[in-house]
């Protein structure tokens, strides 16, 4: 799956809390996947933006970055990461659809 960001949560600096993990949200539009176009155009996506204290290549993006992307629903993944710290986008709207937590693509 390829999409455009239209979107990034905060990310905190590594050292500057107490946690050593943390989960980013992203706004995703734009999408298409391996076949093309997708029946939904847009989602909101958790990724991992700092592991052990580092942060993560994702914690980079800004709107306007392309990224490749792996999805899987939120609902398969919330029971292993729903209780690491996160941060969320300001936007009620977006924050009402089920997420999807996504993992890197190398091309």
């Amino acid at each position: 799956m390829t999409g455009v960001v239209q979107a990034v949560s905060a990310v905190p600096r590594p050292g500057s809390v107490v946690y050593k993990d943390h989960i980013f949200a992203i706004h995703l539009a734009d999408l298409q996947g391996v076949g093309g176009p997708v029946a939904d155009t847009q989602t909101l996506v958790y990724m991992w933006s700092m592991r052990d204290s580092r942060l993560t290549s994702s914690a980079r993006c800004r709107p306007g970055d392309k990224l490749t992307l792996r999805l899987r629903p939120w609902s398969e993944v919330k029971a292993k990461y729903d209780a690491v710290n996160r941060s969320e986008l300001d936007d009620e709207e977006l924050n009402l659809q089920e997420p999807n937590w996504a993992e890197a693509v190398d091309k």
